[in-house]
């Protein structure tokens, strides 16, 4: 299996769950998380205190490991590396335009974008060992 694990949010090292990247990426396609995505993309945070609300807003979004299973959130854990790794792309002026660019890359798998939406999450095709 190509798997992947997901964690309930980025604070559990342990305990995730495998599933296979195809459907990780289907459900992040589909909108799965979207409303705890929407949520913490909407929140101000420019103040200590929303700054705070926000953290812990991230905390609730599910996270996965993208270059394979784990046993634990570590280089130690893993359990099977998929041959692949994450480019994770932030402060980037036009997101389309910068999207185009890596989907047209021979080694670009799958794009989207990040969490905080400012970026991109690029799942590239690597050499495991």
């Amino acid at each position: 299996m190509s798997g992947v694990t997901i964690f309930k949010s980025i604070t559990q090292t342990t305990g995730g769950e495998d599933f296979p990247i195809d459907e990780v990426m289907g459900a992040i396609k589909s909108g799965h998380w979207l409303t705890k995505v929407a949520y913490y993309r909407s929140l101000p945070d420019e103040t200590e205190d929303q700054i705070k609300v926000k953290k812990k807003a991230k905390r609730e979004i599910p996270y996965f490991t993208g270059s394979g299973t784990f046993l634990k959130r570590s280089d130690d854990g893993i359990k099977q590396h998929n041959g692949r790794i994450v480019l994770d792309i932030d402060g980037i002026e036009d997101i389309d335009d910068a999207r185009s660019l890596v989907c047209g890359d021979d080694f670009s798998e799958y794009v989207f974008k990040s969490v905080g939406g400012a970026g991109l999450a690029v799942i590239v095709k690597i050499d495991p060992t």
